[in-house]
This record gives C-alpha cells, sequence and structure tokens, in this order.
C-alpha cells in the first residue's frame, strides 16, 4: 500500500520468487472474471499473454479505442482490461486463433504402424 492505495508491479514477475505467482494468480483472477461473468469462454493466459479463440470470422466487432475491428471475444477481454485497470497498447492485440472444424476418423491418421502417411 502506497499512500493509502494498493498498486500492482506489472514489472516484477521475474524479479524475485513469488512475485511470478502472484501476478499469475491475480491475471487467472481477471481472466476467471471473464469467463464467469462477462461470459468469454475458453480465456487462458501464460504470464501476461491471454489467448482464446473464435470459431468462425463472423465473431468480429469495433474496438473504438483502437479504431479497428477484433474477434467479438478479444473486445470483450479488452473492455475487462478498462473496467479493472490494466493497461493495454494497441501493439500489443493480436488476432487470435480462429478455430475450424476438422473431422478425424481413423482412416485420417498422421503415422501408420508401418509407415508414416
Amino acid at each position: 500500500m502506497i499512500d493509502g492505495s494498493f498498486h500492482i508491479n506489472q514489472c516484477c514477475v521475474f524479479s524475485n520468487h513469488a512475485s511470478g505467482a502472484i501476478w499469475c494468480a491475480f491475471y487467472a483472477l481477471v481472466l476467471w472474471a471473464g469467463v464467469n461473468v462477462k461470459g468469454l469462454l475458453d480465456l487462458l493466459h501464460y504470464v501476461n499473454n491471454a489467448f482464446s479463440f473464435e470459431p468462425d470470422d463472423e465473431t468480429l466487432e469495433f474496438y473504438a479505442l483502437y479504431d479497428s475491428w477484433y474477434p467479438k471475444k478479444q473486445v470483450g477481454l479488452l473492455k475487462l482490461f478498462n473496467e479493472v485497470g490494466i493497461p493495454h497498447e494497441k501493439k500489443e492485440t493480436r488476432i487470435w486463433v480462429r478455430a475450424y472444424n476438422h473431422q478425424v476418423t481413423s482412416q485420417s491418421r498422421l503415422f501408420d504402424n508401418n509407415n508414416a502417411v
């Protein structure tokens, strides 16, 4: 606590043994709110990078702050970051993976017991 306010130092993730675990726990809590409060399913993170997927191209939404179109779930997460006060920049936002529906059957194996296909 500094001057009666709590602060989180995002730059300390790797500076000592406990700070990484503290940051990951905090970020996991933010993403938990994204999933359970905002309905943004399938959010995952690694350190300070959040990622997910969208099932198709029809889920794009305009994000006015960056004057760009992004996947709907990503816009929802950026809005959550704004509500919580987590800073973010346009250069750090990337288009998320679009999942394609591929049917895998027993005949479409990459490797056969005898030969690589």
